[in-house]
């Protein structure tokens, strides 16, 4: 959005996690075209606030499908597991999906990538939904108009920790430029 320059790069490694998931990813969408025809596939959708490929539309639906690790899947299983809190970018980039196509129903596919297991979470769009979305349309606005990065405080895992830099840096293209900024190294404004 404000064309920062990305700090790092996906090791070998990393590349090998996303091809894997590339793959379940087609599979999936496979299955659904062969049981509904019509599912169009990799939709292209731009607004005057985002550009993105939404992964199966259906007359009624817009579909998203992702990988997750064995420990993220057990995790949905459990009562306090809450879609809308604790996969937030999962949640606002399907519904925001089923918005711009103007369905009824967002679903999430989830695939636990080492024995392919399924969960699947459908999203009535409600007011309450798309005001979630809104909200975080309205930020990203606000954003781009002040030409202004915002403390790097992981907003997606609402407070956590940024898991991404925990353990390594392998996933995130930005995580050194967050881990400037939050070392006092950067005012919280773009140079880019």
């Amino acid at each position: 959005m404000l064309d920062v320059p990305k700090t790092n790069f996906s090791d070998a490694q990393a590349l090998r996690v996303m091809s894997n998931g590339k793959i379940i990813h087609r599979w999936i969408q496979n299955i659904i075209k062969k049981q509904y025809p019509e599912a169009i596939l990799e939709e292209e959708v731009t607004t005057h606030d985002c550009h993105t490929f939404i992964d199966v539309v259906l007359p009624d639906r817009a579909i998203e499908i992702k990988t997750c690790h064995p420990w993220m899947f057990n995790y949905m299983k459990k009562g306090d597991f809450v879609l809308s809190r604790d996969q937030k970018p999962h949640f606002l980039q399907v519904v925001h999906g089923a918005m711009v196509t103007d369905k009824d129903y967002a679903q999430l596919i989830y695939i636990e990538r080492q024995n392919l297991l399924m969960k699947e979470f459908i999203i009535p769009i409600t007011g309450e939904t798309a005001w979630k979305v809104d909200e975080e349309l309205a930020t990203l606005r606000e954003i781009k108009i002040k030409n202004w990065l915002p403390e790097p405080i992981p907003r997606a895992f609402e407070g956590k920790e940024c898991c991404w830099g925990k353990k390594n840096d392998k996933f995130c293209p930005y995580y050194n430029k967050c881990k400037g900024v939050t070392n006092g190294n950067n005012p919280h404004t773009s140079t880019a």
